[in-house]
């Protein structure tokens, strides 16, 4: 179901929405709904990317350094990936 901002305010036809985001939408939606809290400026825990992609965390662990590479940050000894990027991933 397309949202209010999905469509033209003049006529209400759709508008082509960029892959990208309506995957960092898609990866915002799952966090929201499984309780996964994005971090330090929107990135979650590696193994929760695995659970979205539905792989074990050793296969993204080797996909890190993919092309194009995830950008990750760590805290506390936990590996975290941009919303953004792993959705770049995705639509790759």
């Amino acid at each position: 179901m397309q949202s209010e901002l999905d469509r033209c305010p003049c006529c209400g036809q759709s508008l082509p929405v960029d892959d990208i985001e309506a995957e960092v939408g898609d990866i915002r939606q799952w966090c929201g709904t499984n309780g996964i809290v994005p971090v330090l400026g929107d990135c979650i825990r590696l193994q929760d990317a695995a659970r979205y992609l539905d792989r074990k965390i050793k296969t993204v662990q080797n996909w890190l350094y993919s092309d194009p590479p995830f950008r990750t940050k760590r805290l506390h000894g936990r590996v975290y990936v941009g919303v953004e990027d792993l959705a770049k991933f995705v639509c790759a």
